[in-house]
């Protein structure tokens, strides 16, 4: 039809068919959009209503993989622990799976016993979507593990998680020029792969925070730890630019830190996310913390997590806080760690902010 009208000449009537198409394309996209929030509501509803009938109708609708993390994490706030636990015993399809694993990731970080939820949730962990995903994850929580901010939810209302991830620094002291200069003094050169510095800047990154920072540095040779809050004040990296005109004098706050503190902090990072987003909730949010630390802490990426444990626990461990602009300097929103690896040779930074 098209090529007639145009061996006749007539180009007005393809242009009119054109202009037809796309005006079609924007109303379906109009209608898709509008479905897709009555799909979420429909899920919503489903999943906050207390009763083992209401979970049933939500395994059977088959809700798509991609919604299981908010689902999850809506089932383990409303639902009593009884109908949790039958969720997770159903494993038909690979969607129920996905939700499965989500779920059991949200219980078991509120508090659920380890072998409640094993005798209810025994087979594998969902790993086709990556092959870093939460079958990487252990079943049971490590000592370093401390999660204490959850979303609530309402039919209408959203997560409502934006918790933020900073909190005080304990005992911070100032890094002054003179230290800076010193630090400057250390040489360093940047080390890491890209794939590297994607776990490193995972909780941010996927969290929905809207900046965000990591490094790594090899220095040529071991720093002391009194040195640490200097050569990282001295680091070339885009969050402390400008830092020598800021302020008078500067600010530039350290304090020691722990790997535990640090654990914590990226779970609320990546699992709370940024203002206005529902973050990558608990499951997905523990993994982003997990590859996080491991990087930090300078572990092989193909190590379990109690490999990772035990090189974040002989780590040394820093916050950092300034008035650099490249921070929001927004309540509860910036946030800033090192890690110093057990050799004292290489310095690992992560640096992120947020606002609405």
């Amino acid at each position: 039809m098209v090529e007639g009208w145009a061996a006749d000449g007539d180009a007005g009537r393809i242009a009119d068919l054109v202009g037809t198409i796309l005006e079609e394309q924007d109303q379906l996209r109009d209608r898709g959009r509008m479905l897709d929030e009555q799909l979420g509501y429909a899920l919503r509803v489903l999943a906050l209503t207390p009763g083992r009938h209401f979970m049933q109708q939500l395994l059977r609708a088959q809700p798509p993989s991609p919604r299981a993390p908010l689902l999850a994490s809506m089932i383990a706030h409303a639902q009593p622990l009884e109908h949790a636990l039958w969720v997770l015993g159903q494993g038909d399809d690979k969607a129920n799976d996905v939700l499965g694993g989500c779920l059991f990731h949200e219980l078991l970080l509120r508090g659920t016993d380890p072998k409640v939820l094993g005798n209810a949730y025994r087979r594998s962990m969902p790993s086709w979507l990556s092959p870093d995903d939460l079958s990487w994850l252990p079943r049971t929580l490590s000592e370093l593990e401390h999660a204490e901010h959850f979303p609530s939810y309402t039919y209408r209302t959203g997560a409502g998680a934006g918790f933020g991830a900073a909190r005080d620094m304990t005992a911070p002291f100032p890094v002054n020029a003179e230290a800076r200069r010193a630090g400057a003094a250390h040489a360093v050169r940047q080390t890491g792969s890209a794939d590297r510095t994607a776990l490193l800047t995972g909780p941010p990154a996927k969290g929905g925070w809207i900046n965000h920072e990591g490094r790594s540095f090899v220095a040529d040779a071991p720093i002391p730890q009194e040195a640490v809050p200097g050569v990282l004040a001295a680091l070339p990296l885009d969050c402390l630019e400008g830092l020598e005109t800021q302020g008078d004098p500067p600010q530039f706050e350290v304090s020691e830190s722990s790997a535990s503190e640090v654990w914590s902090i990226l779970y609320d990072i990546g699992a709370g996310g940024g203002v206005g987003t529902n973050g990558l909730l608990a499951a997905y949010g523990r993994l982003a913390a997990w590859k996080s630390l491991c990087v930090l802490s300078g572990t092989n990426r193909y190590a379990t997590c109690a490999q990772v444990e035990q090189q974040a626990r002989a780590c040394t461990w820093f916050r950092f806080e300034t008035n650099a602009e490249w921070f929001c300097n927004d309540l509860m929103s910036d946030v800033g760690i090192a890690a110093l690896t057990p050799d004292a040779r290489t310095l690992t930074v992560l640096a992120a902010t947020d606002t609405d």
